[in-house]
């Protein structure tokens, strides 16, 4: 097997890492491109009685979805609106609380399982993840500003103009 010089390393096949290593590195790395590693999102602790709504724009014409539909939103699955304008979903950074209990809820999964969802769709190019917002306004002010969003803030937050709250059916002890 020829190998090569690279960075003070030696690598398999000629001119830099194979499959494997890229691979390992990619894997290094990606806990840093979903923005939490495992730990930090464990950490995030969640306030007692806080739960979520979601909201699209408000000339959105569209009163309810089932769960697994607005899912399918935020994994960019179902790409398009009944009215034939593109889904642009955005989420809340992966440390936020209310994204932990939107997760769990909505995809029945854990942060840290979207983000390795996330991670297999880039690393076979197929596509990238919502843009995510570091607060519940940049949220909200997203989605007034885009007719095809979709989000989600905090059932306590203030919505204001150009938003409205969806209904999602099928999530156990919500409405």
């Amino acid at each position: 097997m020829r190998s090569s010089h690279h960075a003070g390393k030696v690598w398999p096949g000629p001119g830099g890492p194979g499959p494997r290593a890229r691979a390992l590195v990619f894997l290094g790395v990606l806990p840093l491109l979903a923005g939490a590693t495992g730990a930090a999102a464990q950490g995030a602790a969640q306030p007692a009685g806080r739960g979520f709504r979601v909201i699209v724009h408000a000339d959105n014409t569209v009163a309810r979805l089932p769960a697994k539909t607005v899912a399918n939103m935020f994994l960019k699955k179902s790409k398009r609106w009944d009215n034939g304008d593109l889904v642009v979903p955005v989420d809340l950074e992966p440390r936020h609380p209310v994204r932990k209990v939107f997760t769990r809820a909505v995809h029945k999964k854990s942060i840290t399982a979207i983000g390795s969802f996330w991670q297999r769709i880039i690393f076979a190019g197929r596509g990238v993840p919502p843009e995510s917002k570091a607060t519940e306004e940049e949220v909200l002010a997203f989605v007034a500003a885009n007719p095809g969003a979709i989000g989600y803030v905090s059932d306590e937050t203030e919505l204001g103009d150009g938003v409205r709250q969806l209904g999602v059916d099928d999530l156990k002890g919500r409405p």
